[in-house]
């Protein structure tokens, strides 16, 4: 190789990187005025060397450079249509954009400062891989009721260099939002539980229905009211739904569960009433925020109804006249402890349900009555009284004579207190004699119906006898006959 040749292919060595950056430089500052459709721009130059500028020892130099254009994909053909929304409630929704180009690129979303009220874009800014695809979430905050456009400008530059307007691309998308009144509905708009048993439980389930086309978040109230008297909310104790609080999306049902459990004797009306949960300072009309009636329920609760009617002797007290028979027994008494409403203690805390471990139980009962069965001769025939009971009410009654047996615990041999004290034992040797008998012990009525229950007295023995029993109404009184 010629020394001219070995001086060329040096200075190519230290020029041609040289004048490719100097291309590159020269093409960034031409990048704004080419478009390419795939964001990379090409440009060849050649240099003419000369050696002791001589033509005959000159050599071509072919210089080549390329850069990209910063450049993102938008989304939906730059639009967004945002989902109907409440107003005083916010929705989102993902808007994307994908960087095109091998560079590490820069973003910035900006919109008009009289939008921000009801629009947002979360991040507002940030970096942007190569190829990499950015979801932005774009948040809607309505206050008022109707469409609303909105242009949000996204500007993009290159990473590496500071952002200056020569470099900066800006996007343009536009954004349709649409505020409106959430609104909840009720079928059936009207519910009759019928009478329940004061106690008892008794549930029905409603359908309740968004008929508009945004989501809502809306909270109960519940009102009652007992026989034309308001109680407070914190007194709705006969009242209890499954939730009080709920989301409800548009167009979408939901089953709620009301469960009623009168505390009393008396008719129970309650009204639900629905408010949805609305960002208040952002609410321009008042009565969004006002409750709104829902749907109105109706409850009456009852106690079991009995009532003696007649009473009649038979055998040996065959002659014995009706009135005094009505004195003897207590009749008027007992009535109208059947007519009264039994306690707290004693719908809850039942003495059928308390089994003692006593040889024979202690009754701690308010209501007590006297059967008085009369006398007669030893093996006279037995006493018969038949007592007639009538159902008044409109729920089958339902009721037993306990006797004393009937509400202790058998123990084993080595739990046995110990020998049976006088009285105690009295009233072992009546039960196991069957002195005193009731046919049936257990009866049920329907309403509008009658029963007949006999109660005798066996005149097998000498001396007075007395009996504790108690007369049983489930779901009502407890009456302690002492015969």
């Amino acid at each position: 190789m010629s020394e001219v040749g070995k001086m060329v292919r040096h200075l190519e060595a230290v020029l041609i990187p040289l004048k490719r950056e100097i291309n590159i430089h020269q093409h960034m500052e031409y990048a704004h005025t080419v478009i390419n459709s795939n964001s990379l721009i090409n440009r060849d130059q050649q240099w003419r060397w000369k050696i002791h500028n001589a033509f005959a020892g000159s050599k071509v130099l072919t210089v080549h450079g390329w850069c990209e254009e910063p450049a993102v994909q938008l989304d939906n053909d730059k639009k967004l249509y945002l989902k109907p929304t409440c107003i005083g409630t916010k929705s989102e929704a993902l808007y994307s954009f994908k960087n095109v180009t091998s560079k590490v690129l820069c973003y910035d979303w900006h919109w008009q400062h009289a939008d921000s009220e009801f629009i947002e874009v979360c991040s507002k800014s940030g970096r942007v891989l190569a190829n990499e695809l950015q979801c932005n979430r774009i948040v809607f905050s309505p206050t008022v009721v109707g469409k609303k456009t909105f242009l949000l400008n996204l500007f993009i530059w290159p990473a590496e260099c500071p952002r200056t307007k020569d470099i900066t691309i800006c996007y343009e998308i536009k954004v349709v939002g649409y505020g409106t009144i959430g609104e909840l509905a009720v079928d059936p708009v009207y519910t009759n539980f019928g009478e329940v048993i004061v106690g008892c439980t008794a549930l029905k389930d409603i359908l309740l229905y968004n008929p508009k086309n945004c989501d809502i978040h809306f909270k109960l109230l519940l009102k009652q009211t007992m026989d034309g008297i308001d109680l407070p909310f914190e007194k709705c104790t006969a009242i209890q739904l499954s939730d009080q609080e709920l989301v409800m999306a548009a167009k979408s049902k939901q089953i709620l569960t009301v469960v009623v459990v009168p505390p009393a004797h008396g008719t129970f009306q309650f009204t639900i009433s629905y408010k949805l949960i609305l960002n208040e300072d952002a609410i321009q009309d008042p009565s969004a925020l006002e409750y709104k009636h829902l749907c109105h329920l109706l409850m009456t609760g009852v106690y079991p109804l009995v009532t003696i009617t007649d009473i009649q002797g038979r055998q040996s007290a065959r002659g014995i006249r009706k009135r005094r028979l009505w004195n003897s027994f207590s009749i008027d008494c007992f009535n109208s402890y059947l007519h009264s409403d039994p306690s707290y203690r004693e719908l809850n805390y039942s003495a059928e349900h308390q089994k003692t471990t006593d040889k024979f139980p202690k009754f701690d009962t308010e209501a007590v009555v006297d059967f008085d069965f009369a006398a007669a001769a030893i093996g006279s025939p037995s006493s018969d009284f038949t007592i007639k009971f009538q159902n008044d009410g409109i729920i089958p009654a339902e009721w037993d004579f306990l006797f004393p047996d009937d509400l202790t615990m058998e123990l084993e041999p080595w739990a046995d207190t110990g020998p049976a004290n006088e009285e105690e034992f009295c009233l072992q040797k009546i039960l196991e004699e069957n002195i005193f008998t009731v046919n049936p012990k257990k009866s049920v009525v329907l309403p509008g119906e009658s029963t007949d229950v006999t109660l005798s007295y066996n005149h097998t023995h000498l001396g007075t006898y007395r009996l504790p029993v108690l007369f049983k109404m489930k779901h009502g009184r407890e009456i302690l006959v002492s015969k």
